[in-house]
């Protein structure tokens, strides 16, 4: 893919910052020039439907419902391909369990959702980066019944891996993992641990077919290091910006 993208999730008060949602980068700033995904999750009719706007030439395109169904949709994230096609991915609740659900397109023109495929009892707060290869890269929280673990599947040649943990098995929670690629070109994972009696930032990053590297806890320095606020430009028709989630290109 051409250029630097930047993922974050609009947290409350408009002022932005954490070292687990956030990458290090440029916000999007009122009357930017720059493209922009923009989704989030809405109550409509006594249920939570996924919203997507475009940012194209400093201005947003009419907003489309992307989720169609009966189910609690939640968490919504999204990453842009190298046909421009964005895809995005939420966390979809209802009488059978929670689900990772996506859909992909653009400008009106949505694949019908179909479900990240997992025999677990629960898959929540999906994370999406897509490579200079278009592989996408799907993290997530899940359980069969214990604890949260972090699961990894990648979509390539038009289909799934198997859901991979990508820690070592442990009986403490993890959870709220993000996805990206780092400045050597690997895709990295960062997520909350509970250790030592509280939640602890970790990271480990992907080896290809031999695994993953051992979970490492990111030092207060490292933290400080990401650590940034800025204002940005909440579009109007943004019902609620800490369900939302913008990535810039």
């Amino acid at each position: 893919m051409t250029g630097e993208k930047t993922g974050m999730l609009m947290l409350l008060a408009i002022l932005l910052w954490s070292p687990l949602f956030l990458q290090a980068g440029e916000l999007l700033p009122a009357g930017s020039s720059g493209e922009a995904d923009l989704v989030w999750s809405q109550g409509v009719g006594g249920r939570h439907v996924v919203l997507y706007s475009r940012l194209e030439k400093g201005k947003w395109r009419p907003v489309e419902q992307v989720s169609d169904d009966y189910r609690e949709n939640l968490h919504p994230v999204v990453d842009r391909d190298s046909l421009g096609r964005s895809w995005i991915f939420w966390t979809a609740l209802d009488d059978t369990g929670l689900a990772i659900r996506y859909t992909v397109g653009n400008q009106g023109n949505w694949s019908v959702p179909a479900t990240v495929p997992s025999e677990l009892r629960s898959n929540i707060a999906p994370s999406v980066i897509i490579d200079q290869a278009d592989t996408v890269h799907v993290v997530w929280a899940g359980n069969d019944g214990g604890l949260d673990d972090i699961y990894h599947s990648l979509y390539s040649g038009g289909s799934w891996s198997d859901p991979e943990r990508i820690h070592p098995e442990n009986h403490v929670p993890d959870v709220l993992p993000r996805v990206d690629i780092d400045a050597q070109g690997r895709v990295e994972v960062t997520w909350k641990q509970f250790r030592d009696g509280q939640y602890r930032l970790v990271r480990s990053v992907s080896r290809g077919t031999d695994g993953w590297t051992a979970p490492v806890l990111i030092t207060a320095e490292q933290q400080q290091e990401k650590r940034f606020s800025e204002k940005v430009a909440v579009p109007d028709f943004v019902g609620s910006v800490e369900k939302a989630f913008v990535r810039m290109y």
